[in-house]
């Protein structure tokens, strides 16, 4: 599965889950010209590939209402472009950066007043800061959720 063809654009259905579900051979080359804008689910898509660290940033994810484990144990991911993403309709983050021991992005930009799961969204994402995550929303969520 290692895609790296910059001379196609792969437009997918509405669900990306599993995708590339413990891939090893990802590496994320030319991933930055998929056509996102029907995605509804982003639910473990890159689990697992841990040799994936494509730049995300022109991805359209404004449909997407899960990211359940999207990014688990996707151990070189950083998070390059998901800072620029619009997550007005997420209602899950359950495990999205679990295991994800690089990812560092700013996600402090992300809307998340419809998400009410965020278990162990950050868990295992070593060096991940967290000093943009923490907002009243995201604190209403966690306080929910004891």
């Amino acid at each position: 599965y290692v895609y790296s063809s910059p001379l196609f654009v792969i437009s997918l259905t509405p669900r990306f889950s599993h995708l590339w579900w413990y891939s090893s051979r990802l590496i994320g080359v030319g991933i930055n010209k998929w056509v996102t804008t029907a995605a509804t689910t982003l639910e473990s898509t890159f689990s697992g590939a841990s040799t994936m660290n494509g730049d995300l940033t022109k991805w359209d994810v404004s449909k997407v209402t899960t990211m359940a484990n999207t990014f688990f144990e996707a151990v070189t991911f950083t998070g390059a472009g998901i800072n620029t993403w619009i997550t007005t309709n997420l209602a899950t983050l359950a495990g999205t950066f679990k295991g994800a021991s690089k990812m560092n992005a700013d996600v402090g930009g992300w809307a998340v007043t419809k998400v009410t799961t965020l278990d162990n969204t950050f868990r295992g994402a070593a060096e991940f800061t967290g000093t943009e995550r923490k907002n009243r929303e995201t604190e209403r969520i966690e306080r929910e959720s004891d």
